[in-house]
């Protein structure tokens, strides 16, 4: 990780630790917490088309986690840019998910964009994809 952060790349990463800890309790409403409530929030699902806007957004995690029965999420090698009201988080996904009795591991590489909203950093974009080689 960078080694001096400033204090906006430390609260983006929290903010991104609060993102991922929604996706893994699998759970809506923590989801909805964290998601910028914006007309431009979007959402792009490994293999996916672009889900734009927050409440298409919210429906695409909803049929996520109505599918899924258990997920762990480690974050590896996250960079964070940081800038006053934007930041980006950058980083690999190892994703340990059961649907359907079935265990699936893989690695995404993803990309985090949040926006601060009322004082506080929210998720505006995020796009999961392949982690290549």
């Amino acid at each position: 990780m960078q080694e001096m952060l400033s204090e906006h790349q430390k609260e983006i990463l929290e903010a991104n630790r609060s993102f991922y800890a929604a996706f893994e309790k699998l759970s809506a409403e923590r989801m909805a917490e964290v998601w910028c409530r914006a007309a431009d929030a979007m959402c792009i699902h490994p293999g996916r088309t672009a889900i734009v806007g927050y409440e298409d957004v919210m429906e695409s995690w909803r049929l996520v986690f109505s599918a899924t029965s258990y997920m762990e999420i480690d974050i590896r090698e996250p960079v964070v840019y940081a800038g006053v009201d934007l930041g980006v988080v950058h980083c690999l996904e190892s994703v340990m998910a059961v649907s359907g009795g079935q265990t699936n591991r893989g690695m995404i590489r993803a990309s985090n964009v949040f926006r601060k909203e009322d004082d506080n950093w929210k998720i505006l974009i995020h796009h999961g994809g392949p982690a290549g080689q």
